[in-house]
């Protein structure tokens, strides 16, 4: 409505905003009811109502009276988050951080209000300290989630912001957690559509919907991050500039388009690795958890072609599925990623709806970047607990010139085993060849897919089953991909060799 009314000037987007506050108030008294129960919920709607209040600033549906009791709301809200901040600081996650950033706005915003210095010091300090500690030396979030990785940059970016426009600046060490926290996030976004790996948890938050963009276009929030460090964009110019007009001025539309693109790239505290093909790039994870861990996406590997995910993360779906528990348990499980299951047991267990363990460990072997070839190594050691010994090893190979990439992977230990190598790939891939050990799909653009096996295989294409064949790109909606699942049954070691290409026109 902000939006729309900084474009046309109508009031009716003003009063419509007005009308839908006096009712909320009316239904939600103070500190009662579910809409008070959740401290970051509250920082995010008193960021909303502050953009409002500003928005709608000259707008004759603004009176006196509707200001006043709003700043009263807005001082309610900023106490109960401050009482009970401790709780989300304990949580480990962006929820500390949002909802410092609600307190600090409201101490920036009325300073006059009894409780400013308190909640303003609570504030920076919670905040400075949980950037700090939340964002990895590498720019990987504690999250290990893209969605939140977004997050927590517009929340920062807001306080930055804000804090800078009323003279009272933030670190510089909070300022550069930021740049290395968009430096990562500009390395796993698609540059033809501004989609990222949909890694981890996503819950449909988005904090500054200030943009035309869809809400999988992570383009926004990199442009706004990089021209907040260096005053030069990411990305020609484009709907995603409209974050910049809103928060930096019109000045921001003459800022130089930066040189820097996106190259092979580690993040190692996280477990990211990046490898930038001709016409295709991936993400790969092998990653030790020195925090929570997420989804158990051991060496999953994310192949992005000409704008197109051949090879995808399934992502979470809900956080409680009443009418399909099985299918939100297997959406955080190894069985929805890329990579390999064995014996159809999970190497962790659930020990509450966010908790997984025990936290796994990997390990690098070696990652070799030339314009020519791309060499990547990893090994996991998370089965070791459940089978002694047992550890999965992937390389990955890239043909840069001949867009050829080569995916093997070994599983070595002792014993009779049945290994299942899944590859979730787009819902219009189409089975052209299958023999005894040999399997090969064509993908969009035409790519194609094919699997070998050391020993004789089944296969199944999976599609809308509570087991396979489903992706969910917003939050609380699924729809069909296909899901290809190579089974062989061997004794240790067990290798699947994986070969994805672009065939060349005839």
């Amino acid at each position: 409505m902000a939006r729309a009314y900084a474009l046309t000037g109508d009031d009716k987007y003003a009063e419509a905003f007005w009308e839908l506050f006096e009712s909320w108030c009316g239904q939600n008294p103070p500190n009662m009811g579910p809409n008070w129960k959740c401290g970051q919920e509250t920082a995010l709607r008193t960021m909303a109502w502050c953009f409002a209040l500003y928005a709608f600033w000259s707008a004759p549906a603004t009176t006196p009276d509707r200001i006043v009791a709003l700043v009263k709301v807005l001082a309610l809200q900023a106490e109960r988050i401050a009482n009970n901040i401790d709780y989300a600081v304990s949580q480990k996650n962006n929820h500390a951080i949002s909802e410092a950033v609600g307190l600090l706005t409201t101490a920036l915003l009325f300073p006059e209000l009894k409780g400013a210095a308190r909640w303003h010091a609570i504030g920076r300090s919670v905040l400075e300290n949980e950037v700090r500690r939340q964002v990895y030396e590498d720019g990987s979030y504690v999250q290990h989630s893209m969605n939140y990785h977004r997050l927590m940059l517009h929340d920062c970016l807001w306080a930055i912001r804000l804090a800078a426009l009323n003279d009272q600046p933030l670190s510089d060490e909070l300022a550069a957690a930021v740049h290395r926290a968009d430096e990562f996030l500009f390395q796993m976004v698609d540059p033809h559509t501004g989609r990222a790996p949909n890694c981890g948890a996503n819950d449909g938050a988005l904090v500054l919907p200030l943009n035309s963009c869809d809400y999988l276009d992570y383009r926004p929030v990199v442009q706004s991050c990089r021209y907040l460090a260096n005053q030069e964009k990411a990305y020609p110019a484009g709907d995603r500039d409209e974050d910049l007009l809103w928060l930096f001025g019109p000045q921001t539309l003459q800022a130089p388009v930066s040189d820097q693109g996106r190259t092979s790239n580690e993040s190692p505290v996280g477990g990211y690795y990046t490898l930038q093909g001709k016409d295709a790039w991936a993400m790969v994870r092998c990653q030790t958890y020195r925090d929570r861990v997420g989804h158990v996406d051991l060496l999953h590997l994310d192949l992005w072609a000409e704008g197109v995910n051949l090879l995808r993360d399934c992502g979470s779906y809900r956080y409680f599925v009443a009418d399909g528990p099985e299918l939100g348990g297997y959406l955080k499980s190894i069985e929805a990623h890329n990579t390999i299951v064995v014996d159809g047991k999970s190497p962790l267990r659930p020990v509450s709806r966010f908790t997984l363990l025990p936290w796994p460990k990997a390990e690098l072997s070696h990652f070799r970047v030339s314009p020519e070839r791309i060499d990547w190594q990893g090994s996991h050691f998370a089965y070791d607990r459940r089978f002694p010994g047992l550890v999965h090893t992937r390389r990955i190979t890239v043909d840069v010139p001949r867009n050829r990439w080569d995916i093997a992977d070994q599983v070595q230990g002792s014993g009779h085993h049945q290994l299942t190598l899944r590859w979730h790939l787009p819902p219009t891939a189409e089975m052209s060849r299958r023999d005894s050990n040999t399997v090969r799909l064509q993908l969009p653009c035409g790519w194609v897919i094919e699997v070998q096996a050391s020993s004789t295989i089944d296969v199944e294409i999976l599609e809308s089953r509570a087991d396979g064949g489903y992706e969910s790109l917003y939050y609380g909606e699924i729809q069909p991909i296909r899901t290809l699942s190579v089974i062989s049954r061997c004794q240790l070691p067990g290798a699947f060799g994986t070969v994805v290409w672009k065939e060349q026109p005839r």
